[in-house]
């Protein structure tokens, strides 16, 4: 556990514990209190330890920050309320619903039992029912009598009723008429506005109209009026439209008054509501309210004599009821005696009836809620166990809680896999803290429902775990949320999510986002803000919160403007670049949601991909299906809820309640109906999955191809293969026609599958193989045959062994016994191994070949491997042809016009080639193959980005072709382009052509979004030779000197021998060096000026008269040799130059290459047409002598390559295993399972190749220099040693589980399973390559040599060999009494010198590309053994005459720099200059 500051700014881990024990105090723990804090800070820096461990592998960052922390913990203080909360409520959801079904119980055996006295009161309740009804018919008798008098008084009542009523409604008829006038003049004048009627009282001089209306109002209001000023006072009252509204008609309007209002008022012809109403808007309605008052007043008036008449009439009709009521009380007395008989037999009747009923309704109740208590007998055992497992529920509420939390809160960054390994190392310190966690546990199942995550589905989420766990992050993130989604499909999710409050989206590289945020931010709605990767500080404040308070408003600071922040407001960050980083202070204000596609959601995804396309019919019934199981248990759950729900709702007893019960037995009947129906679906799924297992391993491997090509960007940064691309290969294979007509029996679907395979597999290879530099498209079909070998028709041919030894070289059964079969017949393997292609059919191995053809393959490439690396490459690819039944590498590529075709308007072409190769022609010949216009913009001048701008928008609307070049000049542009091309919706023919260098300042967001061809120049002498030859048509050449053109093709030659022996590193020259055109240019230039300085006005020039020196002096240090940091390797290029710049160039039969069988010989002549005609005639393919190379330099490349591509292999297989590697123990918690006794075992096999150590011995100050020298070589052997063997040693205890995992050790596994050497242990130089055993194997080598310090000295085996160099010199030195300075260094090969003081016998050394006989003698190229060899220092000089050559000596095969420089003498005709150019030199190891 740490205790200090994290320099990234995280804070110690005493203060994350204070921090988690604060916010932690108002949540009861319990007694796991102690536990839950400390987990919480184990699992803060658990997460931070496992980031760092993702960014070795991935170069994402992560930075832990107190925000993390911050953020678990609020989760978590939320999550364990909501989940006690709910724990709660369901536990009494679930007594209350028991307790019911209990008392039901209880009200049913009493209904039982009250059966029999019901049965006794049936009896005696039927005989006085009978009693009863004899009496009641005496009497009924008598009343019909009394009935018939009493009908008469009624029909005259009728009558004078009826009269009543005609005359009542011709009264309120003619009041109808008149009403409605007066209540819409009452509305109207309501309706007036105080400031119409403030506009008329404040009138001195009104209007007539306005005056006359006034006027008339106040006196129909009973006021008496004299003049304006009176008017005014009255309707300056408060209650003046109270009282006109509230007017009493008929007592307040006389006909006097009316008649008056008549005379004075209404019947003027300037009194009408229009004119009054243009005059005042208040007025007019009052007028209205006046007109309408005197017409209902008329109108009450006339209908006076009719209310008389009403009145008469019902007085009458009082009298006739009054008789008739008299009669009928006679009548209700006999009745009501005759009633009471039939109420007493109907109460005995119904008494009766009601005991019957009631017997009955109790036997059905009983029967029925015995059949309720029957079927709900599993729901109630259920209950019953959710009763009873509540405590333990709620004991494992805090630990639950803490996982979901933490899942949140850090999770987000990680892949599957990671999120998978820290569930269960979290889960695991949980368990061993003794804090309960609930088993099994999931993030969706936790905190997400059913119908969220069916509402989710329906919104475009992906199903898959991945998804539904960061949709959860997504709504629950205290910090703003980031998604990385490659797909984008996320995006659309979110716009989905939020729908309901109308999100926005923009894009950071759209000028109007800021307006967009500004918008959000006040008015509340979520805004999407698209390439994240381009980020804008603007967005700072808003991540962090920065909000302040001004008068009431909350602010937040946008750019220079203060913005209100809505409380609604939600900002949404997506990226589709998966390798986004993010500063420190960004990423800590984020929640990261890694959308990136895990192996099992692509695997679904292709599976339902290859289904659509395959088997549309099973598909659609294997969709709805999907959708029916997951209706059926949404509804389950809901009903279930609902019985519940129905239970707790019951008043009283539940029999009593009709209602409820009739809801349960439905909502039973329902569930019994959903839950057979879900299990015939169940059943109907699975045997539709069964019939899918055909299809599912087409799915896996697809699946797994995808990954390989995510993976293949470890080998090359512009190997970027994106999500789009794959799924356009898997479209398009799957729409390419069946080649026969298969049937859809089970040999037809395998035929079928099988050609899917192969075809999708060849499809795949060709695309991608565009992509990739030449070099790599072996490696990408091994890879991609490894994975075509998973299953499919050669499922496990790559499983064995010998596969294995293949790519990383190890000891097999099947080595073994070729290694016997060579040593029992040498003659026959070594004319098997002097073949010029021993890897081909034909050159079978002198042994019986094997019955199976892949074990034959792969046997003859072992082989290979072993005696003739030189053919690898050819074995490897045969290997792969047999694999694919199909010369799968020697198909022909893609065209670019076919390629064109094949991607999309929106997606560019990025034709990438190394520096100072142009790859414009091609996509201009392309253009003009396609008849397509295509506009060119050159980046790299200012205006240059403009231009582009305008010529793409230009394409995008007319379906026409950009050629954008230079695009690794303007990388921040290049970023934006994919997301820009997209916004501008480019017409389907549009095509973005983009050329660009292979340069790091290539963005990655762009590598990933375009489709990416590789352009390399042609490979070969006479390729570089003809190139460097077709630059002098671009070039203005002087006129006169003819000779000139032969030195330019004595230039074009240097140049073309200068790139191919590149190819030969580090034969050719010590190390890759980059030459362009540039210095093909600088080259020709200087010839010109060298030319034009001595031959003035002549018009010829003799090879004597060119000044040689000069030319190869600046040649070797303005042009070539200035990019040269080795002496070896200039020494290489003057002999080169001396070799080629010489008056012997302009003779005939010039050898440019010498050999005895096939010489490289100039061309006679001096014009351009002969010369590069005579290059054009070159052979193919030319020989590695014409390079001035031995002839095995070939070989040594070939092989080279070959182990080259074996480790990128091997690279691309370990970066497959990196799942893996994130194990538990990565997190410092020792696992509960078994030790991993592999591993264990392969560690101890490390610790037994190490020696055993020794005391250091105590050196005297008076040692000699040699003595002190062997001191520290003992010394460093024990330092590594030690070093070493306690490394492993803990390592060792960490996977036994005996000791907890650091950081150091965590990295230290990784390396260890790469088979590499860790850096802390390489305190030498270690050769490139070397594998972990084999550096062991050295190390015990180097150590036993160091403890022994005696002759003869291994110099490869010393930890300096430098440091033996000066300590023998000063021993010398300090023996004869000479300086340092007077001393040489003779280094004799082949003997052992005399014994002498100033003479160290050395063990063996290597000499590569010679031997000696006695002298060095020219060979093939390979190394001779030279077992045997010494060193004197003298006073004098080596030889440096013509029969010595001076040769470097280098420790490691890779001569990147040479130690130390001998002189070797030359046997007798011997070239020095030709062994020179040969890269002949001394290894010691």
């Amino acid at each position: 556990m740490r205790h200090d500051a994290d320099p990234t700014g995280d804070w110690s881990a005493a203060a994350c514990r204070t921090v988690a024990q604060e916010l932690t105090s108002s949540l009861d723990l319990g007694e796991h209190r102690e536990a839950i804090v400390d987990t919480i800070v184990w699992i803060h820096f658990g997460a931070s330890d496992l980031g760092h461990r993702v960014r070795a592998w991935t170069e994402r960052e992560y930075h832990p920050s107190p925000q993390h922390l911050l953020a678990l913990l609020a989760s978590f203080r939320d999550i364990v309320r909501e989940q006690r909360e709910q724990l709660e409520d369901q536990q009494r959801f679930r007594l209350v619903g028991l307790d019911k079904l209990h008392e039901t119980v209880e009200q049913v055996e009493k209904l039982q039992a009250s059966l029999s006295t019901k049965q006794e009161r049936l009896h005696l309740a039927n005989e006085e029912a009978n009693d009863r009804l004899q009496r009641m018919v005496e009497q009924q008798q008598a009343a019909e009598q009394k009935r018939e008098s009493f009908v008469a008084f009624q029909a005259e009542l009728q009558a004078q009723e009826a009269a009543v009523a005609q005359q009542r409604d011709a009264v309120l008829q003619e009041l109808a008429e008149a009403e409605p006038a007066v209540l819409d003049a009452q509305a109207a004048v309501s309706n007036i506005k105080k400031q119409h009627l403030s506009e008329v009282r404040s009138m001195t001089n009104p209007p007539a109209p306005v005056k006359l209306a006034m006027e008339s109002v106040c006196m129909l209001l009973g006021h008496h009026v004299d003049g304006w000023k009176n008017v005014q006072s009255l309707i300056r009252r408060d209650d003046f439209i109270a009282s006109v509204v509230h007017l009493d008609t008929a007592a307040a309007v006389p006909r006097a008054l009316r008649e008056r209002l008549r005379r004075e008022y209404l019947q003027r012809p300037e009194y009408n509501y229009e004119t009054i109403q243009r005059a005042s808007t208040a007025c007019g309605p009052l007028a209205r309210w006046v007109l309408a008052q005197v017409h209902y007043a008329d109108i009450l008036e006339r209908v006076a004599p009719l209310r008389q008449q009403v009145d008469s009439l019902e007085a009458q009709a009082a009298t006739t009821k009054a008789q008739a009521m008299d009669a009928e009380a006679t009548l209700a007395a006999l009745e009501d005696s005759i009633t009471s008989y039939k109420r007493e037999y109907a109460s005995l009747i119904s008494e009766t009836q009601s005991l019957t009923h009631e017997m009955e309704l109790v036997q059905a109740r009983v029967a029925r809620s015995v059949r309720l208590l029957d079927g709900l007998s599993a729901e109630r055992m259920r209950w019953e166990r959710g009763r009873e497992a509540f405590d333990a529920q709620v004991r494992t509420v805090t630990g639950d809680a803490l996982l979901c939390a933490a899942m949140i809160a850090y999770a987000g960054f990680f892949d599957q896999a990671c999120r998978e390994t820290l569930w269960r190392a979290w889960h695991a310190r949980l368990e061993a803290c003794s804090v309960p966690v609930r088993t099994p546990l999931s993030l969706a199942d936790s905190l997400a429902t059913a119908d969220e995550r069916a509402a989710w589905r329906a919104m475009g989420l992906s199903p898959d775990l991945l998804s539904m766990d960061n949709a959860i992050m997504l709504q629950r993130c205290t910090r703003v949320p980031l998604l990385i989604d490659p797909s984008g499909r996320s995006t659309a999710f979110v716009q989905a999510l939020y729908a309901h409050a109308q999100p926005a989206i923009a894009s950071f590289l759209d000028g109007s986002f800021l307006q967009l945020l500004e918008r959000a931010l006040r008015f509340g709605t979520p805004l999407i803000l698209t390439d994240a990767e381009h980020w804008d500080p603007v967005i700072l404040p808003i991540l962090n919160g920065e909000r302040h308070r001004t008068g009431g408003r909350t602010l937040v600071r946008v750019g220079t403007v203060d913005v209100d922040w809505a409380p609604s407001f939600r900002l949404v960050l997506t990226t589709r670049h998966a390798g986004l980083v993010l500063p420190a202070s960004v990423f800590a204000r984020v929640q990261v949601i890694n959308f990136t596609m895990t192996p099992k959601s692509l695997q679904a995804h292709v599976l339902t991909h290859v289904l659509e396309a395959e088997r549309p019919d099973v598909a659609a019934q294997r969709r709805d299906l999907q959708a029916l199981q997951s209706e059926y248990e949404r509804r389950l759950w809901r009903l279930e809820q609902a019985l519940l729900t129905a239970l707790n709702e019951a008043q009283g007893r539940l029999l009593d309640d009709e209602r409820v019960v009739s809801t349960l037995e439905s909502l039973k009947a329902e569930a019994d109906d959903v839950t057979h129906k879900m299990r015939s679906a169940n059943e109907l799924m699975q045997s539709v999955e069964q019939g899918l297992q055909t299809y599912a391993p087409l799915a896996e491997a697809f699946s797994a191809s995808y990954f390989l090509l995510e993976r293949l960007r470890e080998l090359h940064p512009f190997y970027a293969f994106h999500m789009p691309f794959f799924q356009r290969v898997l479209h398009d294979v799957l729409a390419m026609p069946r080649r026969e007509a298969l049937h859809d029996d089970a040999p037809g679907m395998a035929a079928r599958q099988a050609e899917l395979y192969q075809t999708f597999f060849g499809t795949l290879y060709e695309r991608a193989a565009l992509s990739l530099l030449h070099a790599d498209r072996l490696v990408w079909a091994l890879a991609l045959t490894q994975i075509y070998c998973h299953t499919g028709p050669r499922a496990g041919a790559l499983d064995g062994a010998d596969a294995a030894a293949l790519l990383a070289g190890a000891d097999t059964p099947t080595m073994a016994r070729l290694a016997h079969a060579r040593r029992t017949d040498p003659a026959a393997w070594d004319a098997w191994c002097a073949q010029a292609a021993p890897e081909s059919p034909d050159a079978a191995l002198p042994l019986p070949p094997l019955d199976h053809t892949i074990d034959e393959v792969l046997r003859h490439a072992l082989a290979v491997r072993e005696w003739r690396p030189d053919r690898l490459e050819s074995a490897l690819a045969r290997v792969v042809h047999a694999i694919w039944a199909a010369p799968l590498l020697d198909r022909p590529l893609l065209a670019l016009r076919e390629m064109a075709r094949l991607t999309p308007s929106a997606t560019p072409l990025a034709l990438c080639s190394v520096a100072g190769y142009d790859a414009s022609t091609r996509a201009e010949a392309c253009a003009i193959a396609e008849g397509v216009a295509c506009a060119q913009v050159a980046l790299g001048a200012p205006e240059a980005l403009a231009q582009a701008e305008t010529a793409l928008a230009s394409a995008a609307r007319s379906g026409t072709w950009v050629l954008i070049k230079n695009g690794h000049l303007a990388p921040a542009w290049l970023a934006t382009l994919p997301t820009r091309l997209s916004a501008l919706a480019p017409h389907e023919r549009c095509r973005v052509w983009i050329t660009s260098e292979l340069s790091p300042s290539v963005p990655a967001a762009f590598l990933h979004a375009a489709h990416i061809v590789m352009h390399e120049p042609p490979a070969g002498f006479k390729a570089a030779l003809l190139d460097a030859l077709d630059t002098l048509h671009a070039r203005e050449t002087p006129e006169g000197v003819p000779e000139r053109e032969r030195l330019y093709f004595l230039v074009a030659v240097l140049h073309a021998m200068v790139l191919e022996r590149v190819r030969h590193t580090p034969l050719g020259w010590s190390h890759a060096y980059e030459f362009y055109d540039t210095d093909l240019n600088a080259a020709y230039h200087l010839v010109d000026v060298c030319v034009a300085d001595v031959a003035h006005a002549r018009a010829h020039l003799s090879p004597e008269d060119v000044p040689w020196a000069s030319l190869r002096m600046l040649l070797a240090q303005a042009v070539y040799g200035g990019k040269m940091d080795s002496e070896a390797d200039r020494t290489m290029l003057n002999a080169l130059l001396a070799h080629l710049f010489t008056p012997a160039a302009f003779e005939p039969a010039f050898v440019l290459a010498p050999h005895a069988k096939q010489p490289c010989v100039a061309p006679d002549g001096v014009h351009r047409e002969d010369l590069v005609a005579w290059a054009r005639h070159l052979p193919e393919p030319q020989p590695v002598h014409w390079l001035l190379l031995a002839p095995a330099a070939e070989r040594t490349t070939a092989a080279n390559r070959a182990y080259t591509v074996l480790r990128r292999v091997l690279q691309l297989q370990q970066s497959a295993h990196r799942a893996e590697a994130l194990s538990l123990e990565a997190l410092h918690e020792p696992s509960t399972s078994e030790p991993a006794v592999p591993l264990t075992a392969w560690i101890d096999e490390l610790l037994a190749l190490l020696p055993a150590d020794r005391p250091l011995d105590v050196v005297p100050r008076d040692a000699s220099p040699l003595d002190r020298f062997w001191a520290r070589e003992q010394r460093m052997a024990h330092e590594i040693l030690s070093r070493v063997r306690k490394d492993l040693t803990h390592m060792a205890d960490v996977l036994a589980q005996r000791t907890a995992r650091t950081n150091e050790l965590a990295a230290l596994h990784d390396v260890l399973l790469q088979d590499r050497v860790p850096a802390a242990w390489q305190q030498y130089a270690v050769p490139c390559g070397a594998t972990l055993r084999a550096w062991l194997v050295d190390l015990r080598e180097r150590v036993e040599h160091a403890w022994h310090a005696q002759a003869p000295i291994v110099l490869g085996r010393l930890w300096a060999a430098p440091a033996f160099l000066t300590a023998t010199r000063q021993c010398v030195a300090r023996h004869t009494g000479a300086s340092l300075e007077q001393l040489h260094l003779h280094l004799t090969l082949g003997t052992a010198p005399a014994s002498s003081p100033q003479a160290w016998r050395l063990g063996p050394l290597w000499l590569d590309g010679a031997a000696l006989q006695p002298g060095l003698t020219l060979n093939d190229g390979t190394a001779t053994l030279v077992p045997e060899s010494g060193w004197t220092w003298t006073t004098e000089r080596p030889a440096e005459d013509a029969q010595h050559l001076r040769l470097p000596v280098f420790l490691h095969a890779e001569r990147q720099t040479p130690w130390l420089y001998a002189s070797v003498p030359l046997a007798p005709g011997e070239s020095a200059a030709l062994a020179t150019l040969r890269a002949v030199a001394i290894r010691v190891t």
